[in-house]
C-alpha cells in the first residue's frame, strides 16, 4: 500500500509479509574427568521450520531521510521438524 501524508505529502509504504523460517540450534558441552575413558559429551541438536508473519513500514521523513520499521509474528505454536 503506497500513500501520502502531511502538509508536503511525503510518501509512505505498508507490506505484509508471510512466510517460514528456518531455525537450527547446536549446543555442545565437553567434561573433564579424571581417569580412563571417555569424558562426556552433553548437547544435542535441534531444527525446525514454523510459519512467520509481519508487516514492514517505510515513511520519507524528507529528501534526505527515511525511517524503516518492521514486526514479526512466528511459532503460534507450530512447528514442521
Amino acid at each position: 500500500m503506497d500513500s501520502v501524508y502531511g502538509a508536503d505529502d511525503q510518501h509512505y509504504t505498508i507490506d505484509l509479509q508471510g512466510g517460514d523460517r528456518y531455525s537450527s540450534i547446536r549446543q555442545e558441552i565437553d567434561a573433564t574427568t579424571q581417569g580412563p575413558g571417555s569424558p562426556p559429551v552433553f548437547g544435542g541438536d535441534q531444527k525446525w521450520i514454523e510459519p512467520v508473519i509481519g508487516a514492514r513500514g517505510m515513511w520519507r521523513l524528507n529528501e534526505q531521510w527515511t525511517g524503516i520499521a518492521s514486526l514479526e509474528f512466528g511459532g503460534f505454536g507450530f512447528r514442521w521438524k
